[in-house]
């Protein structure tokens, strides 16, 4: 392992060196006892009293020079400091062998944050979800600060934590690849100086980030520290607890939803899709798209990502177009979604779009859409959860897509004309009729040729079978536009 004066500073710190560093590298092999004879090699620093290096010198003190860099140190024995010295080149190569046989141990990582102790501060490394793999085992909770204890307590940071740090320059930095970054971040006091280094998985993609902690200002003796665990980090076998840690589009599950909801897919996709999942052919779905205001960081969303798979497990999360979207299997319990949903507001203030239910997986990318249209409609009118059915009817008004006008009628549209076609009856001309009536019964009795108890009983069955209130003044013009431009299409 090469050094550095600044290590080498460190090292004979209880001497009170005084330094005059003007490159300071890490390229130091190894030390030599000075003589005026030598030709000196910048690989090595030579050792000295300063009479030896300056004849007319009248001081007693002892140098240690390399280039144009030195270390003084007011008095002592030069033989003393020369064998110091090279204690501290036998010390740091053997720390730096311990550190590469690290790497061949089941958890290379804990054995290299472990062999770090009294080097540095305390340290951690974290996946991109926030999951904690590795840390300083001396120190334990109340020894650092809140994020620390957060950390070895849950074993990771909480959504809520996250989301109130999302302005701290250590959640900033999470989302990119770092080298040796040197950071200050307020919220970590009284531990707020930090260096971060990334560590990355078999596919070079960013698995995790290694971060070292400290009260003071950051030196370059920590940084040259850093940089041999950097170097270690490196060579470390991937773990494969980090292969799909970061992107859930890296799993088989996502690479199929992704084609869904671009509308790419094929029915092979789905039906790969149906076994993954152990889902039916006829199971009933929704798309749920969830966007979060001034958060663009990846581990972040990585974050919420975790969150929403624990609170609506019967489906699919993943990044699509800088949002987080979900293919929810709502078979089961169609109203468990919204009560999901309700939970993870409680906790982080999200704003969802949710779809129409849907059975046809290959017409996802039209319910993707809605769930689009329905987010936009939140977000114009600073609602958090919000469902296409709510702003439907704006939307199949404004769309000139016709293909898409048709996924925006109101649902009761098409389970009309399939109740009819199935139970020969005329609920579809019934309902039509009555609300160009503006609900009279006597009205569409008369234009429909049949006794006002007859029209009576279909509408209340009508309500009663697809759960319709038509009291209600949206629903009611969502109905008849959407009869208009189901004749149109």
């Amino acid at each position: 392992m090469k050094l550095s004066v600044w290590i080498l500073k460190k090292w004979l710190e209880r001497y009170d060196p005084v330094v005059s560093i003007t490159d300071g590298k890490q390229t130091i092999s190894g030390a030599r006892l000075f003589s005026p004879s030598i030709t000196l090699d910048d690989s090595l620093i030579y050792v000295g009293e300063t009479k030896d290096f300056f004849h007319d010198s009248t001081s007693n003190e002892i140098l240690l020079i390399n280039k144009n860099d030195a270390i003084s140190i007011g008095s002592g024995d030069v033989g003393d400091i020369f064998n110091i010295v090279s204690e501290a080149f036998d010390f740091y190569n053997s720390w730096e062998r311990t550190l590469f046989g690290c790497t061949r141990k089941e958890h290379p990582e804990q054995c290299i944050i472990s062999n770090c102790y009294g080097l540095l501060g305390p340290m951690f490394l974290i996946d991109m979800s926030f999951n904690l793999v590795a840390w300083s085992l001396e120190y334990q909770e109340e020894g650092v600060n809140s994020i620390w204890d957060e950390l070895i307590d849950k074993r990771k940071l909480a959504v809520d934590t996250i989301y109130q740090s999302k302005d701290s320059p250590f959640i900033r930095l999470m989302v990119d690849r770092q080298r040796l970054r040197v950071f200050e971040d307020p919220l970590a006091a009284p531990y707020p100086h930090g260096i971060m280094t990334s560590y990355s998985d078999c596919n070079g993609n960013l698995a995790g980030q290694f971060i070292i902690a400290s009260k003071t200002p950051i030196t370059n003796y920590e940084l040259h520290i850093a940089s041999v665990i950097d170097k270690v980090l490196a060579t470390i076998e991937p773990q494969p607890r980090f292969n799909d840690t970061l992107n859930p589009s890296y799993n088989s599950e996502s690479f199929i939803v992704e084609p869904l909801l671009s509308g790419e897919a094929t029915q092979l996709d789905t039906y790969k899709l149906l076994i993954i999942k152990n889902w039916k052919a006829q199971d009933s779905y929704r798309i749920v798209l969830v966007g979060i205001d001034q958060l663009t960081n990846d581990s972040v969303l990585q974050s919420f990502t975790d969150m929403l798979r624990s609170h609506i497990p019967n489906g699919i999360v993943a990044f699509y177009n800088h949002y987080i979207v979900c293919l929810v299997n709502t078979t089961k319990d169609d109203k468990a979604i919204f009560a999901a949903v309700s939970e993870i507001q409680k906790e982080i203030p999200l704003r969802f779009g949710i779809s129409e239910p849907f059975h046809e997986l290959l017409e996802t990318s039209y319910y993707y859409r809605q769930a689009m249209d329905a987010f936009a409609h939140g977000l114009t009118n600073d609602i958090g959860l919000t469902l296409f059915h709510d702003c439907g009817l704006y939307e199949l008004i404004r769309t000139s897509d016709r293909e898409y006008q048709r996924f925006c009628l109101h649902p009761v549209i098409s389970l009309l004309r399939s109740y009819d076609r199935l139970n020969k009856t005329d609920y579809y001309n019934t309902l039509e009729t009555y609300l160009h009536c503006e609900r009279s019964y006597h009205r569409t009795s008369g234009l429909m040729f049949v006794h006002r108890n007859t029209i009576l009983y279909r509408i209340e069955k009508i309500k009663d079978t697809f759960k319709l209130d038509l009291d209600n003044t949206y629903e009611r013009e969502y109905l008849l536009v959407s009869f208009y431009f189901d004749r149109l299409i």
